[in-house]
């Protein structure tokens, strides 16, 4: 209880804290997410996530785009939409829908139609590391470029449902229960079977 001789303490102004962009619960090093050009193909990309055992990776275009993509939501994507090609009259479209996707570089991917819910578009203004995280937690689902010194030292994923993006590797199982580490050329590593999911290792 506060007396005469207990008075209330006023803080300074300023002196609250207050969670900055670098907290960990949201910030990823440059090193930590992996980053790829454009022109990288499909399932390149998809074999250094596994390899890195991550998900979510960045992508800078030639436009100067540089977008962040939910690589688990791709992969989904990609593998639903070999899959509806699939047809008991024709043993190798659903093979050969993905082989497509798998060999077309990921910067054209992300801007087909079926891709675009997977991507988050990184404003190309960067964020200081100094700055207050509360402003960008209130904004939508997004991805943040964070400098320090005026040199880029990670990124800020906003929400923790973002962030949860980021983590685990996709691993395409074909229709056999067989793990593969990318798409490959559409059907598994393994055996002849077609790729038919993914899953989050």
């Amino acid at each position: 209880m506060t007396t005469a001789r207990d008075p209330i303490r006023v803080l300074p102004y300023g002196a609250i804290h207050m969670p900055t962009v670098l907290s960990p619960e949201h910030f990823v090093s440059l090193e930590d997410l992996p980053q790829f050009d454009g022109r990288t193909v499909f399932r390149k990309v998809f074999s250094e996530l596994n390899r890195r055992g991550r998900s979510g990776f960045v992508v800078a275009s030639a436009n100067g785009v540089t977008r962040y993509v939910k690589g688990m939501e791709l992969a989904e994507a990609a593998v639903k939409l070999a899959g509806s090609k699939h047809d008991q009259f024709l043993p190798n479209a659903r093979a050969d829908a993905l082989r497509q996707v798998s060999d077309t570089a990921v910067g054209q991917v992300l801007d087909m139609e079926w891709a675009k819910s997977s991507v988050l578009v990184i404003p190309a203004t960067p964020v200081d590391s100094s700055a207050d995280a509360a402003p960008l937690q209130n904004a939508a689902d997004a991805v943040f470029a964070i400098v320090q010194l005026q040199r880029p030292v990670g990124w800020f994923l906003n929400h923790e449902v973002v962030m949860q993006t980021s983590t685990g590797k996709p691993v395409f199982v074909c229709e056999n229960g067989h793990d593969n580490p990318d798409s490959d050329h559409g059907s598994c590593y393994y055996c002849p079977g077609d790729i038919v999911s993914v899953k989050r290792v």
